[in-house]
């Protein structure tokens, strides 16, 4: 078990209408900087999808296709101790 720290942003602007909260930044998207970044992570392609868009590959390509569809993507912990990835192991 290890203590993290929440580090990254919430992504949103003056027209976001729609709010995704999430728990705390895998592992992956700590080392990256960005949400939702380990490859096996279904969010953006499920995200895409939903907007009929093609699924981006970078940064800021995901960050525009939320904000252009006015959703807001937050991760709520500050901190906590957590294994690996494993939301269950929450402390």
């Amino acid at each position: 078990m290890s203590a993290v720290t929440h580090t990254l942003g919430a992504i949103f602007d003056s027209n976001s209408k729609v709010l995704l909260l999430g728990t705390l930044p895998s592992p992956k998207s700590r080392e990256l900087g960005f949400y939702y970044c380990h490859k096996q992570n279904r969010f953006w392609p499920v995200m895409a999808r939903l907007f009929s868009e093609s699924a981006p590959d970078s940064f800021d390509g995901r960050r525009n296709l939320l904000l252009r569809n006015c959703v807001a993507l937050w991760d709520v912990l500050d901190k906590c101790d957590i294994i690996r990835a494993e939301d269950s192991s929450i402390r």
